[in-house]
């Protein structure tokens, strides 16, 4: 007898003699290994409580928290390697590599105000011409709407 049931991995429809029942196959859809069961009996995921088309997923704020801190490690490293010997000429002779950071990362914070203070009045401009072209427009009254006559159907 033919069962029918879906890949664990791409949800791909299989159909298989029911001696296949329990073995792993290459679906033919997705060529991952997948183990054929049949949907009627419960087998030992499904008593467990997981399904085999339900999958544990990794919640999107945690891959995007991951790649941030992976971001801002690079950034981080990238500064400490080329950024000391930039900042170096201006420090007074002797200084540890402490200071160096702490005077780079004042000096990256002393860019990013630059910039935001930069940027921050052309922004502004452009949504208060949109508050102004907004406040320009005509009202409309609701009690000046025309009203339906009621008589004029006669």
């Amino acid at each position: 007898m033919l069962i029918k049931c879906i890949c664990t991995n791409c949800a791909g429809h299989l159909e298989f003699d029911d001696d296949n029942v329990g073995t792993t196959i290459n679906c033919p859809h997705c060529g991952f290994d997948t183990k054929l069961f049949d949907r009627d009996i419960p087998s030992a995921d499904a008593q467990a409580g997981e399904s085999p088309r339900k999958r544990r997923r990794i919640p999107l704020w945690i891959i995007k928290l991951a790649a941030l801190v992976l971001v801002l490690a690079g950034i981080g490293y990238a500064l400490y390697e080329w950024g000391q010997s930039l900042v170096e000429p201006f420090l007074p002779n002797g200084v540890g590599t402490p200071v160096t950071i702490v005077a780079l990362a004042l000096v990256c914070l002393g860019f990013l105000w630059l910039i935001v203070w930069t940027l921050f009045p052309v922004l502004l401009f452009f949504e208060l011409r949109k508050i102004t072209e907004l406040l320009a427009r005509p009202k409309r009254d609701p009690s000046e709407e025309p009203e339906a006559e009621e008589g004029s159907e006669e």
